[in-house]
């Protein structure tokens, strides 16, 4: 068990003290000039005696630091009370010189609940802001929760939280909770590689060639079956694609800054509209699937690429394993293949999710001042570190998985834990939920080692930490959620512009059509937002 180094401004106030005791020694010379090596030799004994003794207090008083005592409010079903259980609370308090009190609340409505214990401040000392929405945002306003923005780089694992989470998770541009890591990138395009080899064309990775690929999908037989009933890419009443796609020609995701530093809306950029215009296109020349505004569920897509309908898909990275899966499971002989953007002459962009799913949020009632406020943020650190980590996801050793030969570990079956003896299964419910899931390269080669994926899901693995780098941020998703103006009418302004775009791509409306809808979007409120939003993004600098 590691020993925790807590307070290190006292670490810093005694190193002080040593240098200003140093400096006001350093005049050694004799009264004729010359050093007197004996009395320098004395006065850095003494030095060395004094530094070792404040060295050996400095260590006492950290070692004598008193456990932590603060309570962690997390959305799960835990009843605690088995032997398992109260070990594993043990492990953590030893670990993180802490005592916790885990509260576990199961409830369907833990968001709404959430509301009144904001208003109320009936909070615990951490607490699982699942909805970072108006309501913890006027939280957070009105001070109920800890801004921790200039305290988490001083903790190793908090500091490796990328730039673009912080920002989503923010408030105003500010950070009032530790976020919960999801996968930041995980979007791009699936395609039918065996149709791109019966064709002989490269793959979609430019304008170009993603072009091609469409066009010849649709008119060049790639299944090779004599008929002409193929698109080029399947689509479905989700609009994702259009979003994702629309990034890959420089538009920005949701809002971008333009050239005088304000915060614009994606359609009013140039970017927006190339894009729209390519996707009028291919839509006119029928690349893609026509009635696909009347296709609304999710495994009819996959099924128009699983029974040859159509050779191309933009959505997750996971389409393209979703389809050799099922290759494989009925020996088809298709061959499924991905890529995370299409270069569409603005380098690869990626549009990505928020990169979290929700925070914990320190209450400043519970956590009153910055001595105990370090503390905690030390203790949701620690948690992060890898033998916490693999604790809280995986259990015990011996109890919930085994290592194998190999070095991997592997959970037990239910069979082999009945004949182990653990009958509580679900004793480390939820205490996942108080991870980060952020931590340093150094932890992370520490954490126990899965047996390695292999095939597309090693690729898909891949090209989801690589694009992670294109990853295009929203400049404005801090500030929406205080934009009154976007909170009582942002979905029907949202709404216009999807159907101003949609009607464009099919034909229904031109250029001037399109540009007539922006400009109904401008006096229903979406000046007002503008206005609103740049207010508080200049306001905070």
């Amino acid at each position: 068990m590691k020993k925790k180094i807590v307070w290190k401004v006292l670490a810093g106030i005694l190193t002080m003290g040593m240098v200003i005791g140093v400096a006001s020694c350093g005049d050694t010379t004799e009264p004729n000039g010359g050093n007197s090596q004996d009395g320098s030799s004395k006065e850095s004994e003494m030095q060395n005696q004094e530094s070792g003794e404040e060295e050996s207090d400095s260590q006492q008083q950290e070692e004598e630091l008193p456990p932590l005592k603060l309570s962690v409010l997390l959305n799960a079903d835990n009843q605690g009370g088995s032997e398992e259980y109260e070990r594993m609370v043990q492990t953590i308090n030893e670990y993180t010189n802490a005592e916790v009190t885990w509260v576990f609340d199961s409830a369907a409505e833990y968001t709404d609940a959430m509301v009144l214990r904001f208003s109320a401040q009936n909070l615990e000392s951490v607490n699982q802001v699942s909805s970072l929405d108006a309501n913890f945002s006027k939280a957070c306003e009105e001070g109920v929760f800890w801004d921790i923005t200039d305290y988490i780089d001083d903790y190793p694992n908090l500091a490796t939280i990328p730039e673009i989470v912080r920002m989503n998770a923010s408030v105003n541009g500010r950070l009032y909770g530790v976020p919960r890591a999801r996968d930041l990138t995980r979007n791009g395009l699936a395609w039918r590689q065996d149709w791109l080899d019966n064709l002989g064309l490269d793959e979609p990775t430019t304008l170009e060639a993603f072009y091609k690929m469409l066009y010849a999908f649709t008119y060049s037989d790639p299944d090779k079956n004599g008929q002409d009933d193929t698109y080029g890419m399947a689509l479905i009443s989700y609009e994702g694609p259009w979003d994702m796609m629309q990034i890959w020609f420089g538009a920005p995701n949701g809002w971008g800054i333009d050239e005088n530093g304000d915060l614009i809306p994606a359609h009013m950029t140039k970017e927006y509209d190339t894009a729209l215009d390519w996707f009028r296109q291919i839509y006119s020349e029928g690349l893609v699937n026509p009635d696909f505004t009347e296709i609304t569920e999710s495994r009819d897509w996959n099924t128009m690429m699983q029974d040859g309908v159509a050779g191309s898909i933009a959505d997750t990275l996971a389409r393209g394993r979703y389809m050799q899966t099922y290759f494989d499971q009925n020996e088809t002989g298709g061959q499924a293949n991905m890529f995370y953007a299409v270069d569409m002459g603005y380098g690869y962009r990626c549009l990505p999710t928020e990169g979290f799913g929700g925070v914990l949020a320190i209450s400043k009632k519970m956590v009153p001042t910055e001595d105990e406020l370090r503390r905690v943020l030390q203790f949701i650190n620690d948690l992060n570190d890898a033998e916490m980590s693999d604790l809280m996801e995986y259990g015990f050793e011996g109890i919930h998985y085994f290592i194998t030969e190999e070095g991997y570990f592997q959970y037990y079956t239910d069979e082999e834990k009945i004949a182990l003896g653990v009958t509580t299964g679900n004793y480390r419910n939820g205490f996942n939920q108080a991870l980060a899931f952020f931590r340093t390269e150094e932890e992370t080669a520490k954490r126990l080692k899965a047996v390695p994926e292999t095939g597309i899901k090693a690729l898909e693995t891949a090209y989801m930490k690589e694009s992670e780098q294109y990853a295009v941020p929203n400049y404005a998703l801090s500030y929406l959620k205080n934009s009154p103006t976007y909170l009582e009418n942002g979905k029907s302004l949202d709404d216009m512009i999807k159907k101003a775009r949609l009607d464009y791509i099919m034909g229904t409306i031109d250029r001037a059509g399109l540009e007539a809808r922006k400009s109904s979007w401008l006096a229903a409120g979406g000046q007002d937002v503008i206005n609103e939003v740049n207010a508080l993004y200049h306001g905070n600098n």
